[in-house]
């Protein structure tokens, strides 16, 4: 009943995802008591506005809890961690990287967006490696050879060079797709890649 009489600060609005169950919820968890801290929350208001932090699943978990197991900030803490740090999925090491190849037909950019999204989940890992991996994963040819005669150090190295190729790739496909030939190719214009790194852990979709 004390949360049902809260008074909430005006700003309490956490500004992180919602957590869906599959990143590590110890990390979460630290990322939302910051969040609600810095907006004027105490550990009432924490556990007042958790089920609005939750996405579907999470939140049918919580709704399912027995009703008086959450006594406080900390025995909900407790039961959130306990469970999720059971079941979220984890990558297993860095070389699952190398299975992140380029499907038939998929174009540069969908790979190397795929590819980042998957090295978001992996922490620590050396740009060398990143770029090795990211090059070993194009099938196609002269992509390949025009990635390592350009010789990227740096993952910034890579993007600059990454972006250039995708520019030509979709203007190539888009001015060859004008007499219909390559109409199941025509893509989209898009803004430049960006990366944008981060050491969270979740299942690797590949």
């Amino acid at each position: 009943m004390r949360l049902k009489s809260l008074r909430y600060p005006a700003n309490l609005k956490p500004a992180i995802d919602k957590y869906d169950g599959c990143s590590d919820p110890n990390i979460w968890l630290k990322t939302y008591t910051i969040a609600a801290q810095a907006a004027g929350g105490t550990f009432d208001h924490m556990a007042a506005y958790f089920p609005l932090a939750m996405a579907e699943m999470p939140l049918l978990w919580l709704d399912n809890l027995p009703a008086g197991c959450i006594t406080s900030w900390a025995s909900l803490s407790q039961l959130f961690t306990s469970n999720y740090q059971a079941t979220y999925s984890r990558p297993s090491n860095t070389h699952h990287l190398s299975r992140v190849t380029m499907r038939p037909k998929e174009t540069l950019r969908d790979y190397t967006d795929r590819f980042f999204e998957n090295r978001n989940k992996l922490a620590g890992v050396k740009d060398d490696d990143v770029i090795q991996y990211y090059k070993r994963g194009v099938t196609n040819l002269q992509l390949f050879e025009k990635l390592h005669e350009a010789g990227a150090t740096t993952i910034a190295d890579l993007m600059a060079i990454v972006n250039k190729l995708v520019d030509t790739q979709e203007a190539v496909v888009n001015q060859f797709s004008k007499d219909g030939s390559w109409s199941m190719l025509r893509l989209p214009r898009h803004p430049p890649l960006t990366v944008v790194l981060s050491p969270a852990s979740a299942k690797l979709r590949l």
